[in-house]
């Protein structure tokens, strides 16, 4: 895998908490979503997670609840299971706090923060300067923002400072629904990862770089008909790890060429 791809990078997911998140099943959303996430890249992305604020007060620093690491999307769906949204949005210290941390693990690995955040910094300091320090210590900020409570200019700028201004006039990820988030984490994966380099890499069923049909394309629902009247054909996963599923039928329907009639 490191002969094609290099060494698998280290990505700290830094997951805005605050009271808002619980408005519009947001929190639940962004659990799923993050889910999804650390399964899909499972193989090829060493995961971490920190949640702000933190614990004590509603303008904590930003704690890291999972340290980075590999096979790590369990224990952070265990710890968002086991937590949820309170107190106010120290989105400035916590990306300090996140530099911090990033700086003093692994060593020689590629090191990128995601931040998801459904509002605005309030607790003081501003997420400018964190961000640029982050940028300067060798470490890109993803920025995704969730739902319509967020300040898209200050989003805009952290993207551009964190140097993963997307092209448009929207520079960073904006997410108005679950699904949109979803895709906004796959197409960040991607990015930081193999997937999409055109090769199978170790840990990938597929590379989406490569067409559908061609030996290692991911395939299509239209691909994945094995021609067994007695099964129910799909695809599950994404990005990368995209595979036919095949569910055989257990219950007699009339006319289904399965069972007689």
């Amino acid at each position: 895998a490191e002969a094609n791809c290099g060494t698998d990078p280290d990505v700290l997911i830094v997951l805005d908490r605050s009271g808002s998140m619980q408005s519009n099943n947001k929190w639940r959303d962004a659990k799923a979503a993050i889910n999804q996430l650390t399964q899909s890249f499972a193989a090829q992305i060493r995961f971490g997670l920190m949640l702000f604020p933190g614990t004590g007060s509603s303008c904590a620093t930003g704690q890291v609840r999972v340290p980075v690491g590999p096979s790590q999307g369990g224990a952070i769906t265990s710890q968002l299971n086991s937590t949820g949204p309170s107190g106010s949005t120290p989105m400035g210290a916590s990306l300090t706090a996140a530099q911090t941390y990033l700086t003093g693990v692994d060593p020689g690995r590629a090191k990128y923060v995601v931040l998801i955040t459904d509002g605005q910094a309030n607790c003081g300091q501003s997420p400018t300067g964190p961000v640029s320090a982050l940028a300067a210590a060798g470490i890109k900020t993803y920025v995704v923002g969730f739902g319509s409570g967020v300040n898209p200019t200050q989003l805009n700028q952290l993207a551009t400072l964190g140097q993963t201004a997307r092209a448009g006039a929207t520079k960073y990820y904006q997410a108005g629904s679950p699904a949109q988030l979803t895709q906004a984490l796959q197409a960040i994966g991607s990015a930081v990862s193999c997937c999409g380099n055109g090769i199978v890499d170790s840990g990938e069923l597929c590379d989406s770089a490569i067409p559908a049909g061609s030996n290692g394309g991911c395939p299509t629902q239209a691909q994945c008909d094995d021609n067994n009247a007695c099964t129910i054909d799909g695809v599950a996963g994404a990005a990368c790890a995209v595979t036919c599923t095949h569910t055989p039928i257990t219950q007699a329907i009339h006319g289904d060429g399965c069972c007689p009639a």
